[in-house]
């Protein structure tokens, strides 16, 4: 792993030539392959979103991050890195873009490149997509996160779905979370593909556990499934 290309090195150089980099959060590397065939497989800082965020952005950027993902923000994360810190805006698509969809409250693939387009801002810019991380909205069979009337639904609950695999494993079986996963992942990589701008970067913060060493989800953990991630230049 000691030769592989740091991710955080190219998505700086991509900056440099104001590109488009499209972040699909917790998208494996084998999922990308399902899709493109060869993906160039790069080393990502970090095995969770607030991770990757604190040990990728260190300085300040001439870019525009919009986030559907609620730890790149005004507000520092558990690693103490703020977003508006480290770039000229973050667009919180987490904050007015949380839907319902299909029993399932996510940040829907659409709302945030709406926010992109409506802000017209020159690139560079980052685009960081919730999906295939969970909740699984948009696999064939939905696997919602359980929420009770009473509660009032936050965009950071999506959180709470990493705690829910033993559930969905116990409910569903093991198989049909794999299968899931890949669905969701082949939904917003298709939809990514026929919606970027030309040139467009596609990588992903982290990857997702799906079974592997007995573990679900992205804990903090170094291994080659959570830190090895696709990197696709066009």
């Amino acid at each position: 792993m000691g030769e592989m290309i740091e991710q955080k090195e190219l998505i700086y150089k991509a900056l440099k030539q104001a590109k488009v980099i499209i972040i699909l959060d917790a998208c494996r590397l084998d999922a990308m392959e399902k899709f493109f065939g060869f993906v160039k497989p790069v080393w990502s800082s970090g095995s969770e979103t607030p991770q990757w965020l604190a040990n990728t952005f260190k300085d300040k950027y001439d870019a525009v991050y919009f986030s559907a993902n609620p730890f790149c923000s005004s507000i520092k994360n558990p690693y103490e890195w703020r977003g508006t810190d480290h770039f000229n805006k973050v667009i919180p698509v987490w904050d007015f873009g949380w839907r319902k969809v299909r029993d399932c409250y996510t940040v829907p693939p659409e709302e945030v490149f709406k926010a992109y387009e409506q802000a017209n801002e020159p690139a560079p810019a980052i685009l960081h997509l919730m999906q295939p991380h969970t909740p699984f909205a948009y696999s064939k069979k939905p696997l919602p996160i359980p929420i009770s009337k009473s509660e009032n639904v936050k965009p950071n609950d999506v959180e709470r779905s990493k705690k829910l695999y033993p559930y969905w494993v116990e409910k569903y079986g093991a198989k049909a979370v794999r299968q899931a996963y890949y669905e969701q992942a082949e939904y917003v990589i298709k939809f990514v593909e026929s919606h970027s701008p030309d040139e467009a970067i596609i990588t992903a913060d982290h990857g997702e556990l799906l079974g592997e060493r007995g573990m679900w989800g992205h804990p903090k953990l170094v291994c080659s499934v959570l830190r090895v991630v696709p990197w696709i230049d066009r």
